[in-house]
């Protein structure tokens, strides 16, 4: 009866870096992941973060 999905939680890196400055960057046509992919930022984590951290995080914020 009181079975399913009860609560979500979505964690978002702080830094992130701008398709339109990573399309320059790497070389691709202007546009190709702004336009193409619809992507106006890629989310990236901090050198001190791994898949463990980000997921204890997740978990903290669904115990609070």
């Amino acid at each position: 009866k009181h079975v399913g999905i009860l609560a979500v939680e979505v964690y978002f890196p702080r830094a992130y870096v701008a398709q339109a400055a990573l399309e320059e960057h790497v070389g691709v046509p202007q546009g190709k992941y702004t336009i193409g992919l619809g992507q106006q930022g890629l989310a990236v984590t901090g050198d001190a973060e791994d898949v463990n951290s980000l997921c204890l995080t997740v978990v903290h914020s669904l115990l609070e």
